[in-house]
């Protein structure tokens, strides 16, 4: 009898809320077909030193990375890889990827590299200026085949209307991860930048298929 409470108390646990929130989501689309298997390498910080208390390259990193696992469309394998291998994969000639880059990335059949180019300006550094201006390099590998080949390659470039609110809110306070960022100017102008990125890989993964 106790056994049999045991399991029932598991099944309850396994189809409501004891899911961890972070449980990976399905490898399948709605449709039932398998969706792409994606590897998101960490984002390389090329903006330069700004006064925040977090590294924006893990911030940008963990973001796309959540949005990718949370996507109709591509499944996130574990993370995989660190700098070094995504300034590897950054080269400034596509055709300079070293072949046998897939042995790094297991069961994925497509890995993003991604470089922020420019966030600026710093809510401390200028307070005059009221746009916000971003870009990031974004670069799609398809792995599937005997050589990586690239399947896109652009720059993203955002133009944003940088409120009063973006200078006067204290982003030491309320720094990336809290509930007041993730609603505050910086916070929607970064997540305006994640969802441009993962919807270009959406697009372009889904065509090649």
């Amino acid at each position: 009898m106790g056994r049999l409470v045991l399991f029932l108390g598991m099944v309850i646990c396994l189809t409501t809320s004891c899911i961890p929130q972070n449980a990976q989501a399905s490898p399948f689309k709605r449709t039932g077909r398998p969706k792409a298997i994606v590897a998101v390498l960490p984002v390389i910080n090329s903006a330069g030193s700004l006064p925040f208390s977090w590294d924006l390259g893990s911030e940008f990193t963990e973001e796309i990375r959540s949005r990718v696992s949370s996507s109709d469309e591509l499944y996130l394998v574990r993370e995989i890889g660190g700098l070094e291998l995504a300034s590897e994969l950054n080269t400034p000639d596509p055709r300079d990827i070293p072949s046998d880059v897939s042995v790094h990335f297991g069961a994925a059949e497509f890995v993003v590299v991604s470089e922020l180019l420019e966030l600026s300006p710093s809510p401390k550094a200028m307070r005059q200026v009221n746009v916000l201006n971003m870009a990031m390099r974004l670069r799609v590998i398809d792995l599937r085949g005997q050589e990586p080949r690239v399947i896109l390659q652009e720059v993203i470039d955002h133009q944003l209307p940088a409120p009063p609110a973006y200078y006067s809110m204290d982003y030491d306070r309320y720094p990336w991860g809290s509930e007041a960022f993730a609603l505050s100017p910086m916070g929607l102008a970064h997540g305006k930048l994640v969802r441009e990125v993962v919807s270009r890989v959406e697009g372009y993964v889904e065509a090649t298929r």
